[in-house]
């Protein structure tokens, strides 16, 4: 693995799962708020914590957006275009629910957006996936 594609996988560990991603940004100002408003924000100290660790506990904190990206870019590199077959295999890996399976689905779209492949991506995930979280 390239340099490069060192700094494209850990930019998208940090920033390609939304959910990890908003859940650290609400840790991040709220943290850097207490001090402001310490009286306010410390009331709510349990529901913002429920909050943010319920974020990273739910997507297992991002490990799997990487993860799945990693495996459709190269799938891409490899054949120089995102095969449905494999959109689909990958999609049965994951847990195919209403609310599971989003992380995985997030990467295979972060890669297929970056590598000019988003129609298929789509067109395979309408037919198939049940997840209802949007990608973006």
């Amino acid at each position: 693995m390239t340099l490069a594609d060192k700094a494209e996988s850990l930019y998208v560990a940090l920033t390609g799962n939304r959910v990890t991603l908003a859940s650290r940004l609400f840790t991040t100002a709220y943290v850097g708020s207490i001090p402001f408003f310490p009286d306010i924000l410390l009331a709510f100290m349990m529901p913002a914590t429920i909050i943010v660790y319920g974020g990273e506990i739910i997507t297992c904190c991002g490990l799997t957006t990487p993860k799945f990206y990693n495996r459709t870019r190269d799938h891409i590199k490899k054949f120089d275009k995102l095969d449905p077959r494999f959109v689909k295999e990958m999609i049965k890996e994951t847990e195919n629910r209403e609310f599971v399976g989003y992380c995985q689905l997030q990467g295979m779209y972060l890669a297929a957006r970056n590598y000019g492949q988003l129609d298929v991506f789509k067109d395979v995930k309408k037919e198939i996936s049940n997840c209802r979280i949007p990608n973006f």
